[in-house]
């Protein structure tokens, strides 16, 4: 008898074996980083799931389009580019946020649930916190110093 062709297709089993030993990082804690924290440290985490799948090209898309920008996200509301409005130009600063987090959401979220139905794990969020904490207290310590108030006089 043939197959009913209404029936969804079966999915392929997924063999244990092919599973690599990494943890990923949730896509959840990288959007919670990258509107919560700076920008940059979701990009990281979201280069570091790469680096763990040995995926050398989307690693350096990953710090290109979204590291090395976020970063720049940093620094841009310090600086007198842009709009003068101070409410519009905080409100782009979020809204570019909140564009990249859904970004790397959209991108990770399938990628680390076929890690997890396939037997593999999620990295442990203490263990990620202190590259974060660190990131944060250095884009702190830029934004300090490009703040044009917070400069010594000449």
């Amino acid at each position: 008898m043939p197959d009913n062709p209404y029936t969804p297709p079966r999915a392929n089993p997924v063999h244990r074996q092919s599973v690599k030993p990494v943890r990923l990082v949730d896509p959840h804690l990288i959007v919670a980083h990258t509107v919560v924290m700076v920008p940059a440290a979701g990009a990281l985490l979201a280069a570091l799931n790469y680096h763990r799948l040995r995926d050398d090209l989307a690693f350096w898309r990953t710090v290109l389009l979204f590291f090395v920008p976020g970063v720049i996200l940093v620094w841009l509301p310090t600086t007198s580019y842009g709009p003068t409005n101070e409410g519009l130009r905080w409100l782009l600063f979020l809204g570019a946020r909140v564009a990249m987090a859904w970004i790397l959401y959209r991108e990770h979220r399938p990628i680390v649930q076929k890690h997890i139905e396939a037997g593999g794990q999620r990295a442990r969020w203490y263990l990620v916190m202190p590259a974060v904490l660190f990131l944060y207290l250095f884009s702190l310590a830029v934004w300090q110093f490009f703040t044009p108030a917070n400069r010594p006089p000449h």
